[in-house]
């Protein structure tokens, strides 16, 4: 059983017996034997149903987290340039410290 990793398609299985396998494997519906088409049919469009939400539901939060990522993004380059912001400063604020020593030293008025 193949299944594809961005599109979910619901697997139904009609069997006289079910024998239990690991739920990467499990269909989404097991229909008895004996069991009415009227029945059956009625599980079916709540499995297509329940599909719909589910892809409904990735296809937002797809959305949301490419949102997030782009904000996070956003925030790492605003944060890189107060970084160099805060550099910069820092160097010139030792540069005029310097100056400021270099000049009291020198006896020029304060």
């Amino acid at each position: 059983m193949i299944r594809s990793c961005t599109i979910h398609t619901p697997i139904i299985f009609f069997s006289n017996a079910y024998e239990p396998c690991d739920e990467e494997s499990r269909p989404d519906l097991i229909v008895p034997p004996f069991t009415t088409p009227e029945r059956w049919l009625r599980w079916i469009a709540s499995v297509i149903e329940q599909s719909r939400a589910l892809q409904a539901a990735s296809v937002s939060l797809r959305e949301k987290s490419a949102s997030l990522r782009q904000n996070a993004s956003a925030v790492g380059e605003r944060s890189v340039l107060e970084r160099m912001r805060a550099q910069q400063t820092r160097v010139d604020m030792e540069d005029f410290m310097r100056c400021m020593t270099l000049l009291g030293r020198s006896g020029l008025p304060n």
